[in-house]
C-alpha cells in the first residue's frame, strides 16, 4: 500500500507487483486504467503504465487478457446512466444493474478519509458508477 500519489510515474514497481500477483492468483483477465487513469491521478497513470508495462514484456501468463478502463471527457463523465447510451457503442462494455449500483455506492462510503464533499459529487453523478467501457491491449 502506497500513500496517494506516490507510485513512480513509470510505474516500475507497479509492473514488478503485478507479475507476483498474476503468478499466485492466476486470473485469467486484469482490467487497468488507460495512459489518464479516468481522473488523471499520479497513482492511476502508473498503474495503467506498470500492467501495461508487465503485459508487453512477458513479466505475466500469456493466457491472460488484459483491458483498459477507457477515460472519458468530464460531459460524458458526469453524465451518470445517459452515458450508457455512447457507451453501448464501444466493444466491451459494462453496465452496472440498480443492485450492482447500490453495492459500488456502500463500497465507497467504507472509504470515509476519501469521501470528500466533490468525492460524494463523483458518486451520485459518475457514470463510471453506472457503465465502464474497456479496451483490448495486444502484446
Amino acid at each position: 500500500r502506497k500513500s496517494d500519489g506516490t507510485l513512480q510515474l513509470f510505474g516500475g514497481e507497479v509492473a514488478k507487483e503485478v507479475a507476483e500477483f498474476a503468478r499466485l492468483h492466476k486470473p485469467d483477465i486484469i482490467i487497468t486504467f488507460d495512459s489518464y487513469g479516468v481522473s488523471g491521478h499520479p497513482n492511476h497513470i502508473a498503474t495503467g503504465k506498470g500492467v501495461v508495462y508487465a503485459y508487453t514484456n512477458r513479466m505475466i501468463c500469456d493466457h491472460i487478457l488484459l483491458y483498459q478502463l477507457e477515460s472519458v471527457n468530464l460531459i460524458r463523465k458526469y453524465s451518470s446512466f445517459l452515458d450508457c447510451f455512447i457507451s453501448s457503442a464501444s466493444t466491451v462494455y459494462n453496465i452496472a444493474s440498480l443492485r450492482d449500483v447500490v453495492n459500488i455506492q456502500s463500497a465507497m462510503k467504507c472509504h470515509a478519509s476519501q469521501l470528500t464533499w466533490f468525492r460524494k459529487l463523483y458518486v451520485v453523478f459518475s457514470r463510471y458508477m453506472v457503465v465502464n467501457t474497456l479496451r483490448s491491449v495486444a502484446v
